[in-house]
């Protein structure tokens, strides 16, 4: 089943969600797109994101891992087994993120 076959936007996101689960690929091209709608500011660890509304990207709980695995990637190209697995574990949630800017209603917007 491809992406762009599937009509609804809960199905999307359940595709989606499946996919960021079980799909490495799936989970790095996802967290390298959330990546991209981070901040410079966002993207620092010291940041405080408390009362930041840009409404995309990293949560402020993931935001030091998740930051931490794009800069990883970026550099080496991989992701370690035990980092390949938590990340497989925490990108499902942000299927809807992901779904809306697949679909092109969500465009950088760095504040």
């Amino acid at each position: 089943m491809l992406y762009q076959n599937i009509k609804f936007k809960k199905d999307r996101v359940a595709f989606l969600k499946e996919k960021l689960r079980t799909d490495e690929e799936w989970a790095v091209r996802g967290l390298m797109k959330l990546y991209e709608f981070q901040t410079n500011d966002e993207k620092n660890p010291e940041y405080d994101t408390e009362g930041v509304v840009n409404g995309v990207g990293f949560s402020r709980y993931d935001r030091e891992t998740l930051t931490f695995f794009a800069d990883f990637w970026k550099r080496k190209g991989y992701l370690p087994d035990k980092n390949m697995r938590r990340l497989l574990g925490i990108m499902p949630k942000y299927a809807k993120q992901l779904r809306k800017i697949a679909d092109g209603e969500q465009t950088i917007n760095k504040l």
